[in-house]
């Protein structure tokens, strides 16, 4: 979505079922150097940054309707409270409320903000946005300007905001994006593409919102509304990459291995990737096992392992991967109740690496919101992140002993957020992936899993604490609805199974005669 968006009208109804994101219509401004906008209910107001007019256009075609001499040399937003324009000055810091009809203007408020660059009204309050100490939100009183509270900004390169659907919608210039924020913790929901290079000016319109370009000297309409059921996500950046998984378990002796049985987690299709060749295994394997959840696993056997010698699997397959971002908002999602019976069965039990009766467990999930199903999905996301910091310790301990210590590895935070989850009765499950590191020839001995949680009318939705454990709150968005593509998932599954146990990608199960200590070694190589 670039420039060639901007200067074609794209017809499309902008109803329920429309892609968030997707333009409704572009028309240039009647003037250069776009900067506020706002609507009133009839007019959709653009401030010509270069001229200092304030224009009213048609809200369809762009066309202009009148224009008013801007109350202040250096218009930087413009707002709607629903009786009065205001427009704010960037140099003076100030915010003037005018009469839409006449141009005159009746009160003058010194802001808070630093450097002001957006400006959009709710429930009363005045919300300005602001460049300055890494980019704030300021919730200001409209009678004197004073800042009731501040909540962070995506970026110190905000410029302008506008509410809609209870969220604060914020243009951002340096990414070149436009992020649904909450109004309550600054916490990003998620962020969708700016439509130009130099998002400015915001304002909502029905179920669409309108950005102005100060680059392009154009206005973007896009709808923003409910999102696609169907499709409650943006897919792109394709990447091909294929797939060399080896795997031994390696008898050290002195005796011998009587029987070896090695289990490897299939990868499938998903929305965020196709497997394009294979998998195909050497040995192949002596049968496929489908365990509870639908994982299909691949099933090998080998007996009488003697000293110094080693069972082995090798996986093999061509696969293209997506980013995936999921654009979901609290209006989106349905209630508990909503949830599938055969969903509950299987993803809301108690497991060894959960036990979600614990006391602590219990006392962390009666504090979480519960507002809605998706404040809920964030409160527990968030509480992992803020108790726990990153730490291989070694092991794979039980949701409350990782709670208590405060590290773990991703399958810690992984249990742990799985536990809340469930006892909040949201069904989870954990996801498990090779990774590329890095370059497309590039090897993957660690691995990474995280969290996937079924939320009504959207289906299973990632969640990856460990990636999200950041007081910044774009990285901590990062892990929420998003993956990369830089893995391939290959296990989906509730946890403690018959044949992968609580493991992922591959699991072994053996028996020795006498003594034997056994190594294991995986390595996932990866070729573009």
């Amino acid at each position: 979505m670039r420039n060639f968006l901007l200067s074609v009208l794209i017809l499309c109804s902008g109803s329920a079922l429309a892609e968030r994101g997707q333009v409704v219509r572009s028309f240039k401004t009647p003037g250069q150097r776009p900067t506020g906008l706002a609507f009133d209910g009839k007019l959709l107001w653009v401030a010509d940054h270069q001229n200092d007019r304030l224009v009213a256009v048609d809200k369809a075609t762009g066309s202009p309707v009148r224009s008013i001499t801007a109350p202040s040399w250096h218009v930087v937003a413009l707002g709607w409270d629903g009786a009065h324009l205001w427009s704010v000055d960037g140099a003076e810091r100030k915010a003037y409320r005018m009469a839409p009809d006449t141009g005159t203007w009746d009160r003058s408020l010194e802001l808070e903000a630093k450097a002001p660059r957006g400006m959009c009204f709710a429930n009363g309050r005045m919300w300005v946005s602001d460049a300055s100490m890494g980019g704030r939100l300021h919730e200001v009183d409209p009678e004197d300007g004073t800042t009731i509270r501040t909540i962070p900004a995506p970026s110190r390169g905000v410029t302008g905001c506008a509410i809609l659907h209870g969220v604060i919608w914020v243009a951002e210039r340096l990414a070149d994006r436009v992020y649904a924020v909450d109004p309550a913790s600054g916490e990003v929901f998620f962020h969708i593409p700016s439509p130009g290079p130099h998002p400015f000016g915001m304002a909502a319109i029905g179920d669409d919102l309108a950005v102005a370009d100060y680059q392009t000297d154009e206005v973007v309409v896009m709808h923003t509304g409910h999102k696609d059921p169907a499709r409650p996500y943006r897919r792109f950046g394709p990447r091909e990459v294929s797939l060399e998984f080896l795997y031994r378990l390696r008898n050290l002796g002195p005796n011998p291995l009587k029987q070896v049985e090695i289990f490897v987690a299939i990868p499938k299709d998903q929305t965020w990737q196709e497997i394009l060749e294979g998998p195909t295994f050497d040995p192949a394997p002596a049968d496929r096992v489908t365990e509870e959840g639908g994982q299909e696993v691949a099933r090998f056997v080998f007996k009488d392992v003697p000293p110094a010698n080693f069972a082995g699997v090798t996986m093999r397959l061509r696969a293209r991967l997506w980013n995936l971002a999921f654009e979901v908002l609290p209006h989106d999602v349905g209630s508990l109740k909503d949830i599938p019976a055969d969903v509950r069965r299987v993803y809301l039990g108690d497991g060894s690496k959960l036990d979600i009766s614990h006391p602590l467990i219990r006392s962390i999930v009666e504090k979480l919101s519960r507002s809605d199903t998706l404040s809920l999905l964030r409160a527990a996301y968030r509480e992992v992140a803020d108790r726990m910091e990153y730490e291989m310790t070694g092991g794979w301990n039980a949701a409350p002993t990782v709670l208590a210590r405060g590290t773990g590895s991703c399958s810690e935070y992984s249990f742990a957020l799985m536990a809340l989850l469930r006892a909040a009765g949201i069904p989870a499950r954990y996801a498990g992936s090779f990774v590329v590191r890095g370059d497309d020839a590039s090897w993957d001995e660690d691995y990474h899993r995280w969290v996937e949680a079924y939320l009504p009318g959207i289906g299973w939705f990632p969640l990856d604490a460990n990636k999200g454990d950041s007081p910044d709150m774009v990285v901590r968005a990062s892990g929420f609805g998003q993956l990369d593509n830089r893995v391939l998932v290959t296990t989906e599954s509730p946890g403690g199974t018959p044949a992968m146990g609580w493991t992922y990608n591959v699991n072994a199960h053996y028996v020795c005669s006498g003594k034997c200590t056994v190594v294991e070694d995986g390595v996932a190589e990866w070729s573009p």
